[in-house]
């Protein structure tokens, strides 16, 4: 394998586990000797780093591979020496000590080649690095339609119109993401669980989020009652019902006050306090009205539309993304197609605003 290869390796053996821990990068090692691969590590599935390293037997020679420059970790660097390593490749430079690491292998003789790659390193971590620089969290849409575009009949019939396969695609997503998005006509009409239901492994319930400005949501809601670990936040207004907050709080729910316009409430305003508590990632969900007002502002990174061979019509049918719309093909909002795959019988376009686009070498 060439080094472009070993670096592939070296970013799937940092996304094991697909679940980014908040405030930390995927992380990862290869060791390389020759054609031959040594030995492994990430910080998902060996967090304690300095034990790895000091039960990690002593060889002569090699090369490392790191999606992600590590830290001084004292035990990490006495290995490197006692190995005698004569070549390290790094993709992306840690955000908060850039170059530390790479000047202490150069002092010690130790060819070093950074920014290798560095696209696939950044995709990697895009979620960390974001959030390293952005006064909101990194945020994610996903809808399903129809060919037509449409999310519902006339009648307000939307389940499923995606397969089960593609549906697993979405749930993966929810696992990856710290936090799900809806708002509160999604609640209201479909009334759904927002868990994670993988098939193949357990994954983990995102933190689910309800913009709800003016605390529609009733009390019986079976997404207040379900058995699951992840915490319900509402985002409504501070002159909403004071009753009604009182005994959602007593049900276990996080209540998010909002001054300023009562609704719709101002999106910037409440990713930005959402930013503020630790939210690094969301997983937007709809509805139509939700879409519309996110991809208006721009405030999306990355993009996932679901489209299933159904064609549905109808001027009242719901579509995908709906809210006022733009006036103008100009003032539209531009993106780039990044990659489609097929899942089942549906296909998965991938987007993303040109002004977010990171080249992936």
């Amino acid at each position: 394998m060439d080094q472009r290869n070993w670096m592939e390796k070296a970013i799937e053996v940092a996304q094991t586990s697909g679940r980014k821990t908040p405030g930390i990068p995927f992380m990862s090692m290869l060791y390389v000797k020759g054609d031959d691969l040594i030995a492994t590590w990430n910080n998902s599935l060996h967090p304690e780093c300095h034990l790895f390293f000091q039960n990690l037997p002593i060889g002569s020679g090699g090369t490392l591979f790191f999606p992600y420059e590590p830290t001084k970790i004292s035990e990490m660097m006495l290995w490197i020496l006692k190995s005698e390593i004569n070549q390290i490749f790094i993709s992306v430079l840690n955000t908060d000590t850039p170059l530390e690491f790479v000047q202490w292998a150069q002092e010690n003789k130790i060819a070093v080649e950074y920014q290798f790659l560095k696209g696939l390193g950044e995709r990697l971590n895009e979620i960390h690095l974001f959030n390293r620089q952005a006064d909101i969290p990194f945020i994610t849409l996903s809808f399903g339609m129809s060919l037509d575009g449409k999310i519902a009949t006339r009648t307000g019939d939307s389940k499923y119109i995606s397969g089960n396969e593609s549906r697993q695609f979405v749930h993966h997503l929810r696992h990856t993401h710290q936090s799900i998005l809806v708002g509160i006509n999604t609640i209201l009409i479909d009334h759904p669980k927002l868990t994670t239901r993988l098939n193949d492994f357990q994954g983990v319930d995102p933190i689910r989020i309800i913009l709800d400005s003016t605390l529609k949501i009733d009390l019986e809601e079976p997404l207040l009652h379900q058995n699951s670990s992840a915490l319900t936040y509402i985002v409504t207004h501070s002159s909403s019902d004071s009753i009604k907050k009182q005994k959602l709080l007593r049900n276990g729910v996080k209540i998010i006050e909002m001054s300023g316009p009562k609704s719709p409430l101002d999106l910037h305003q409440v990713l930005a306090h959402l930013k503020s508590i630790g939210i690094e990632s969301i997983l937007v969900e709809g509805g139509s009205t939700i879409h519309f007002s996110f991809i208006k502002a721009r405030y999306f990174n990355r993009l996932y539309a679901t489209i299933s061979p159904i064609i549905i019509g109808g001027e009242t049918a719901k579509s995908a993304v709906g809210g006022e719309g733009f006036e103008t093909l100009k003032a539209a909002t531009k993106l780039k197609f990044i990659e489609w795959k097929q899942w089942g019988d549906d296909v998965i376009v991938e987007a993303v605003h040109p002004s977010v686009q990171k080249e992936e070498d």
